[in-house]
């Protein structure tokens, strides 16, 4: 009889042949999918006929995890950063089924009195539950256990970099002979990509033709094709190499950071300590909203999993409100002309750099 998964009274079962012991094993699941994956992860494993003498680990846990969840993705690499952290607190031979609420709460607090922020807390928060997660589908504990609450955000507004810092910053770079480092300045801007996209960026994913980067490995797990602007077209043109594998930029994130510290510091920035380079990436966002672009394109270009996660640049996107305001308003409401406009910015930059 062939290993074979069917539909059994609304579940879905697998029925295998166990290699060592040369006996018959079934599973049960909640989907077709689910069935044949731990069908899968069972016949992969050594045989295990006989109840298992220890528990599942949390060291078993994070590799069950990383095979079923972030292996090939982009964020394999933060996501594993994140869980080996989880690991280390409980311990590598930590019964997974022992982890509750309690336990939780106090990785919460042992990290918080580390120094890590609500969102990095968080993040590592998302990673423990992932590991119950797959450990519960495939059966290596009965539940998962309900966790608190991930911890509350600051609601502040994203730090945007303004045009004069653009141009000092990228002014800076061209002064130390760090050309390289005002094009990726530029590009991260323009673009609006993560980091990670900018630095593994290959010269074969760009199209001088239609003008257009493609990034096939994207952290919401979708490839996606951005337009690029003069600037961004004008910093990668003379990157490009002949060899479609090659990267277009050379820096690493820490060579980058510390040239992006060092332009901090010329400009009297460096205690400015919401400016930090994935400000770069909301200043793209910030300006697309404010020249009306709608949310959902701006999550199309930035590779966004969600609407939620561009809502926070809609305080920017004030100009359609603004309209809509005017259209109700019983009398007509002058509008400042083009000058005057930028008689005004120009007041206001004037009084932010005195």
């Amino acid at each position: 009889m062939e290993n074979k998964v069917r539909r059994s009274g609304g579940r879905w079962l697998a029925d295998f042949v166990d290699p060592a012991t040369g006996k018959r094993r079934r599973v049960t699941a909640a989907t077709q999918q689910q069935a044949q994956e731990r069908m899968k992860f069972e016949l992969a494993a050594v045989g295990d006929a006989e109840p298992r003498a220890v528990a599942f680990t949390m060291k078993e846990a994070m590799a069950l995890t990383h095979q079923m969840r972030w292996a090939g993705k982009a964020s394999e690499v933060n996501a594993m950063g994140y869980c080996s952290q989880v690991v280390d607190f409980y311990g590598a031979a930590y019964p997974i089924a022992k982890v509750d609420a309690q336990s939780c709460m106090k990785m919460q607090a042992f990290f918080r009195q580390k120094g890590n922020s609500n969102a990095t807390i968080n993040w590592k928060h998302s990673c423990l539950s992932s590991l119950l997660k797959c450990s519960e589908l495939m059966g290596h504990i009965e539940s998962s256990p309900r966790l608190p609450d991930s911890l509350p955000l600051k609601n502040t507004r994203d730090r945007v970099v303004t045009p004069r810092e653009q141009e000092a910053f990228v002014a800076y770079f061209q002064a130390i002979c760090e050309p390289e480092a005002a094009d990726m300045f530029t590009f991260l801007i323009d673009v609006g990509c993560r980091w990670s996209e900018a630095e593994r960026m290959q010269s074969g994913e760009i199209d001088l033709k239609r003008r257009c980067v493609l990034f096939p490995k994207c952290k919401n797990g979708k490839p996606r094709t951005v337009p690029l602007t003069g600037q961004a077209l004008g910093a990668v043109e003379g990157r490009i190499s002949p060899v479609k594998k090659y990267k277009v930029f050379s820096f690493t994130y820490k060579q980058f950071q510390y040239l992006f510290a060092k332009g901090k510091g010329a400009l009297g920035l460096e205690y400015d300590k919401e400016l930090t380079i994935h400000s770069l990436r909301h200043t793209c966002a910030s300006r697309l909203a404010v020249k009306g672009v709608s949310l959902p394109a701006i999550m199309q270009w930035g590779g966004w999993r969600s609407l939620a996660a561009v809502q926070r640049y809609a305080h920017v996107d004030i100009t359609g409100l603004e309209m809509a305001r005017r259209a109700l308003e019983s009398e007509c409401v002058p509008s400042v002309g083009p000058q005057n406009a930028m008689a005004v910015l120009g007041n206001h930059l004037a009084k932010e750099y005195e």
